[in-house]
């Protein structure tokens, strides 16, 4: 299994979910796990999406930072 880590000081900013996906696509990880991803409610799933993972998410209720998502690969 291969794992791509990822401290992203915020996925939820213009085209980062974009750029990790290319990542992830490239080097074909199994699973991604991302600290900091800084989502919230706001967030909706669907913007967030990464083709051929499914997203779980662990948001932050207030506040911004620690946070998690992990993006584990479709079979």
């Amino acid at each position: 299994m291969s794992v791509f880590l990822l401290n992203a000081t915020s996925l939820a900013k213009l085209n980062a979910v974009q750029l990790s996906e290319t990542e992830l696509l490239q080097l074909h990880c199994d699973a991604a796990l991302i600290t900091e991803s800084w989502f919230n409610s706001n967030h909706d799933d669907a913007v967030l999406m990464i083709s051929g993972y499914t997203l779980f998410r662990r948001d932050r209720v207030f506040g911004k930072g620690e946070v998690l998502c992990v993006y584990m690969q479709s079979y």
